[in-house]
C-alpha cells in the first residue's frame, strides 16, 4: 500500500513524472527521457506527413490534373520520405521491404510514359497496395505473409486509415498538459482547437451558402473583405490539412497495427467425398476436351453439326472460356489451403492433377479462339488483356502442378509474384500505342484498319499520322475515314500544357 501511494505521488498529470524524482524518470541513449524519444518521433512523422501532403496538394491539386507525370514525381518522392522517417525514427525493421520500391516506380512510371487510359487509375490502386505492403514489412520486420486473410485486412486497414489517430499527435507533441501552465495552456488548447475547426468552417460556410441564397449574399460580403486573399491558395491550405490528417493515420496506423497470427485453419476433406466432387467435374472437362480436339483444334476437319459454321464456331466463347478457368484456379485454391493433407491422398492428389492439366487444355483453347478472333477482327486492349492473362493462367498452372509434387515454396507468394510480373507487362501490352502499332503492322500486311481506335489520345494519333500520308491509306480508305482521320490529327496539335498531365510518348516527336 505504501509503495503504491508513493508512485501515485511522483507521478504527475496524465501520468507524466514530476521533476523531483528523478529516480523514476526511464532514460534512453543519449539520456533522453521515453516521452521526450516519444515527441521527437511525432515531431518526424508530422513533417513527413507535411511534406507529403505539400507534395500531393502540389502535384494532385488543380483543374483537369490528371495521374500521369504527376503521380510518377509523387510515388517516387514519398517513397523517399516515408522511408527516411522510419529509418530516422529507428521504425525501419527489415530493408528487405524495399524489394516493393522496384514495382511501385515501374508501374508508376508508366503513368508517365504512356497517355491517360484505365491502366493510368489502376496502377494508382496497385501502386497504393504496394505501399501498403512495403510499409508493413518494413516496421514488422516479417514477411508478407499473402496466404493469410489478416495480411490483407492490415493492408486495407493502412490504404483507408483513421482520420482521428492523427489528433493524438498533438497530445504527445505537447507532452501533457499541467496545472501549472494556467491560463496559457488553455489558450493555447483553444489555438489548437480553432486550428482544427478551420479548415471544416471554411468547408461548411461554402456548403451552407451555395443552399441558401440569402446566407450566401453576406458570406460573399464578408469574403469581400478578404479579397486580396487567393481563393485557391485556401484551397491548397484545405488540401493539405486533409493529407496530412491520411499520412499521419497511415504511419501511425502502420506502427501499432498487431500483426496477426490467425489464419485459414486447415480442414481434414473426406477423401469420397472430394473424389466425387472432383471426379464429376473431371469427367464434364473430359467430354469437354474430346470435342475441343475433334472439332475445334483440327481446323473443322471433323463434320460440325447443322447450323454450325466453322468460323463462327472457332471465334466465340473465349471469354466464357476464360471464366471457367478462374473457377478451376479458385477449385484448386480451396483444396490446397483449407484441405492441404489432400495432396497426401492419391486419388485427390491425382484428380486435382487432371484439373490443372484440362485447365491447361481450356487456356489453350482459348487461346486459339482469340488469336483467330484477332487475325480476323485486329487488335483492342481488352483482347491484349485477354491474352496476358491467359498467358499468366499458363504460368500459374506449371506452378500448382510443381507444388503439387514438389511442395517446397509456398505457392500463394509465387501467384502474387506473378500477378504483379503480369500486370506490368499488361500495363505495356494494352497500351493504345501498342495495340495500335499492332493494328497498323496489320494494315501494312493487307487487312483492314479501322481508324476509330487510332483516334483515342495523342499515342495513337502519331501513329495515324505516320500512316495517314502512306500510298495505303490513301487507295484503301473511304473519304469518311480520311476526314476523320485528319480532323484527329488537327485536334491533337494542341497539346496540354500542366506539367502533371506530361507524358513521354505524347511529347516524342
Amino acid at each position: 500500500m505504501e509503495s503504491n501511494s508513493n508512485n501515485s505521488n511522483n507521478s504527475g498529470i496524465n501520468g507524466i513524472p514530476n521533476a523531483k524524482p528523478e529516480a523514476n524518470v526511464i532514460t534512453l541513449n543519449g539520456g533522453k527521457t521515453k516521452a521526450e524519444v516519444k515527441r521527437a518521433e511525432a515531431a518526424v512523422f508530422l513533417l513527413c506527413s507535411l511534406l507529403m501532403a505539400v507534395l500531393y496538394t502540389v502535384c494532385f491539386t488543380g483543374v483537369n490534373i490528371y495521374p500521369q507525370l504527376s503521380f510518377f514525381v509523387f510515388s517516387c518522392l514519398a517513397l523517399i520520405i516515408l522511408c527516411s522517417a522510419l529509418n530516422k525514427t529507428g521504425n525501419l525493421k527489415s530493408k528487405k521491404a524495399f524489394v516493393w520500391a522496384l514495382p511501385i516506380v515501374v508501374i508508376s512510371a508508366f503513368n508517365a510514359f504512356f497517355n491517360l487510359n484505365p491502366f493510368s487509375y489502376s496502377n494508382v490502386i496497385a501502386v497504393h497496395l504496394m505501399f501498403a505492403a512495403l510499409v508493413f514489412s518494413a516496421v514488422t520486420g516479417e514477411k508478407n505473409e499473402f496466404s493469410k486473410l489478416s495480411c490483407w485486412f492490415n493492408y486495407i486497414k493502412l490504404m483507408f486509415s483513421n482520420f482521428i489517430v492523427p489528433f493524438g499527435i498533438f497530445k504527445v507533441l505537447k507532452g501533457g498538459s499541467s496545472a501549472k501552465e494556467g491560463g496559457r495552456g488553455i489558450i493555447k488548447r483553444v489555438l489548437i482547437g480553432a486550428a482544427i475547426a478551420l479548415p471544416f468552417l471554411f468547408l461548411l460556410t461554402v456548403l451552407l451558402a451555395n443552399a441558401d441564397a440569402v446566407f450566401g449574399v453576406y458570406v460573399e460580403r464578408v469574403f469581400n473583405f478578404f479579397s486580396l486573399i487567393n481563393a485557391d491558395f485556401i484551397w491548397h491550405i484545405v488540401v493539405v490539412f486533409i493529407a496530412v490528417l491520411y499520412f499521419l493515420g497511415y504511419i501511425y496506423n502502420a506502427l501499432y497495427i498487431i500483426p496477426s497470427k490467425e489464419d485459414i485453419k486447415p480442414h481434414k476433406i473426406d477423401t469420397v467425398i472430394g473424389s466425387t466432387f472432383l471426379g464429376l467435374i473431371n469427367l464434364l472437362f473430359l467430354f469437354f476436351c474430346v470435342v475441343q480436339t475433334a472439332f475445334l483444334f483440327t481446323g473443322g476437319y471433323m463434320q460440325l453439326p447443322e447450323g454450325i459454321v466453322y468460323s463462327a464456331y472457332a471465334r466465340e466463347g473465349f471469354f466464357q472460356l476464360l471464366f471457367v478457368t478462374v473457377i478451376n484456379f479458385g477449385v484448386i485454391l480451396i483444396f490446397l489451403k483449407v484441405f492441404p493433407d489432400c495432396v497426401n491422398s492419391k486419388p485427390l492428389k491425382f484428380l486435382i492433377t487432371m484439373l490443372c492439366v484440362f485447365t491447361g487444355v481450356l487456356i489453350a483453347s482459348s487461346f486459339y479462339r482469340m488469336a483467330l478472333y484477332t487475325e480476323a477482327y485486329g487488335y483492342t486492349d481488352i483482347r491484349m488483356c485477354v491474352i496476358i492473362f491467359l498467358s499468366m493462367e499458363t504460368v500459374l498452372v506449371f506452378v500448382t502442378l510443381w507444388y503439387l509434387f514438389k511442395r517446397n515454396f509456398d505457392f500463394i507468394r509465387s501467384y502474387v509474384l506473378i500477378a504483379v510480373v503480369f500486370y506490368v507487362v499488361v500495363n505495356i501490352a494494352s497500351s493504345a500505342y501498342v495495340v495500335g502499332r499492332l493494328n497498323v503492322n496489320r494494315f501494312y500486311n493487307g487487312y483492314d484498319l479501322d481508324v476509330m481506335p487510332l483516334c483515342q489520345n495523342e499515342d495513337t494519333a502519331r501513329l495515324l499520322a505516320e500512316v495517314y500520308n502512306t500510298p495505303e491509306f490513301e487507295e484503301r480508305m473511304n473519304a469518311e475515314q480520311k476526314d476523320y482521320a485528319k480532323i484527329t490529327l488537327e485536334r491533337f496539335k494542341e497539346r496540354d500544357e500542366a506539367w502533371q498531365n506530361f507524358s513521354v510518348l505524347k511529347n516524342l516527336r
